[in-house]
């Protein structure tokens, strides 16, 4: 599965979009610098989705985790607006096994985990689920340029529940299969960049800093009707080198 082309040369277009940073979430702690301080080193790439079918969107932050004290990783996290003006965190799919419980202690009291009602930090096998940095090889050209790209493979859907508000109800719903190129833009304008999240339920704090470059968003997902070409393209965010902190109290 690694490494192969998700997506036709219909993709290579010369075009030029702007979004800001739209989600972030913690991964696994590679370093522990001191009680409660966690830091990540990898890549990642963040793009708005409005599934067809759907009443809402699903902001999707790809994370890639080059090495950690549980070892590489990879995960998806879903955000869902939700009615109000900042996405709420609904989920987290990973493959990396031993990241689970830190998850879940960075998301307690979320509609991420809160057990019985919502149990989202979710384990699936490396097989249906991988994220990697690459090249996007449209011109099968040794340009040395190998990072401009993140890539994504979810070959099998999960199962998770949204909140359909912040306090009662909920909505079962299921993240089909798909693929996502983030590309870089031709402008190649990487801006150092430091955002600092809102404090969640656990009091963890989470911080970004990444170097971070517009992106095109190829999304191909049959079940949402996209294709993954110029027509369905999308406009997001990737940043192939990120120092991603959290703090938990």
């Amino acid at each position: 599965m690694r490494k192969h082309r998700i997506f036709g040369d219909a993709l290579a277009f010369c075009l030029s979009v702007i979004i800001a940073l739209a989600l972030a979430g913690p991964v696994f702690a590679q370093d522990t610098t001191n009680s409660g301080t966690y830091t990540d080193r990898g890549s990642y790439g963040t793009v708005d989705v409005e599934p067809s079918g759907e009443s809402f969107n699903i902001s999707i932050l790809a994370v890639h985790v080059r090495s950690g004290s549980s070892g590489s990783g990879d995960y998806l996290y879903l955000s869902s607006p939700n009615g109000t003006s900042d996405p709420v965190p609904v989920a987290i799919i990973t493959n990396n096994e031993e990241s689970l419980d830190f998850n879940k202690a960075v998301y307690n009291g979320t509609a991420v985990w809160t057990p019985p009602d919502h149990e989202n930090v979710i384990l699936v096998n490396t097989s249906d689920f991988e994220v990697w940095l690459g090249d996007d090889d449209f011109d099968d050209e040794d340009d040395g340029d190998e990072d401009n790209a993140l890539f994504v493979n979810l070959t099998a859907p999960v199962e998770i529940t949204l909140p359909l508000d912040l306090a009662n109800d909920s909505l079962p719903f299921t993240l089909p299969a798909l693929s996502i190129m983030f590309e870089e833009t031709d402008d190649n304008d990487d801006t150092d960049k430091i955002e600092t999240m809102p404090s969640l339920p656990s009091g963890a704090k989470i911080t970004f800093d990444s170097e971070v470059s517009d992106a095109y968003v190829y999304v191909t997902c049959s079940i949402w009707n996209i294709t993954g070409t110029k027509a369905t393209r999308l406009t997001g965010t990737f940043a192939s080198e990120a120092t991603i902190t959290t703090v938990l109290p």
